[in-house]
């Protein structure tokens, strides 16, 4: 897949649609103390009702190893009303969003599950919490929202993109989006303009980022990505390059890609989906002599 050593692929994000399990509503009894996320969004007993958990700052609910406490600072604060932190086995997990502000009434009920960053670089099965999280919260698996998938190497990919897309008259270069060479806010197709640290194509809600994954993190301070590419056999002592694909909702909608969340662990599948949005993205073609795009030879820059 990748030129010159070892890659790896992660999912860097992952937000998804949840929904309340009805045939667990169905055997859910208020008389007891709340078991279920179900009976703090809709008891009528003001014991256990979702607006006494929220409006009590010290109010929590823990069901075996999980734990929710009230989280307002977290930063979907202007989209949605209620917010928790979750927690399993007492270290962060993620974020639970509720009701959403422009939303007089939410039909159908959803809400969002936020995965925290550290989670995907951690040796924790997370798809196996958060299928014990729904399972414990009375709560099915919807959709996606958003999911990021990322390729790390020690290759730069950014200098082999160089050599190929200044090259026009030698080399044809289509994308399904726009082009931002800068990772500023200058969109051009110019391909006389010089390259800096990143790349980034847009198509609608997709994006796909490329740039220096050692330099962002020394940035963000998120060394404990730097440990996990370590472990899965990266040279930390040199730059690490990503490739960095976001994916939203709609695009896995419109193209109807299935994708289940047992996929996730499968990195067959998640690398069958990169490669199919980075050919989406990326299209570099040998210039020849037929008057027809279709019949340039593709070049695979990551082969």
């Amino acid at each position: 897949m990748i030129k010159n050593g070892t890659a790896v692929i992660t999912i860097d994000a992952l937000h998804l649609k949840v929904k309340i399990d009805n045939n667990f509503v169905e055997s859910t009894k208020l008389e007891r103390e709340p078991q279920s996320l179900y009976e703090l969004l809709s008891g009528d007993d003001d014991k256990t009702s979702f607006k006494s958990f929220h409006l009590n700052p010290t109010s929590e609910l823990r069901i075996n190893d999980f734990e929710l406490t009230i989280d307002s600072n977290y930063y979907r604060a202007d989209d949605y009303k209620y917010l928790y932190l979750v927690k399993y086995k007492n270290v962060v997990f993620g974020h639970l969003c509720w009701f959403m502000h422009r939303r007089a009434m939410d039909k159908a009920n959803l809400l969002v599950l936020d995965i925290d960053n550290r989670v995907f670089y951690s040796s924790l099965d997370y798809i196996d919490v958060i299928i014990q999280l729904l399972k414990e919260l009375g709560l099915l698996f919807n959709n996606f929202e958003l999911l990021d998938i990322c390729v790390d190497s020690n290759f730069d990919i950014l200098k082999r993109i160089k050599f190929y897309f200044f090259k026009k008259d030698k080399y044809y270069f289509r994308s399904c989006g726009e082009i931002n060479k800068k990772m500023d806010d200058i969109r051009s197709w110019d391909r006389d303009v010089v390259v800096g640290e990143g790349i980034r194509f847009k198509s609608r809600g997709d994006i796909l980022r490329i740039y220096n994954k050692t330099m962002e993190i020394a940035a963000s301070n998120k060394y404990y990505i730097s440990t996990y590419f370590k472990i899965k056999g990266l040279d930390v002592d040199k730059s690490v390059y990503r490739k960095e694909i976001h994916i939203s909702r709609r695009s896995l909608y419109e193209k109807k890609i299935d994708i289940k969340l047992s996929d996730l662990s499968n990195e067959i599948e998640l690398m069958g989906l990169f490669k199919f949005y980075w050919n989406k993205f990326v299209d570099f073609r040998e210039i020849n002599s037929s008057k027809r795009i279709a019949h340039y030879k593709r070049i695979n820059i990551l082969k």
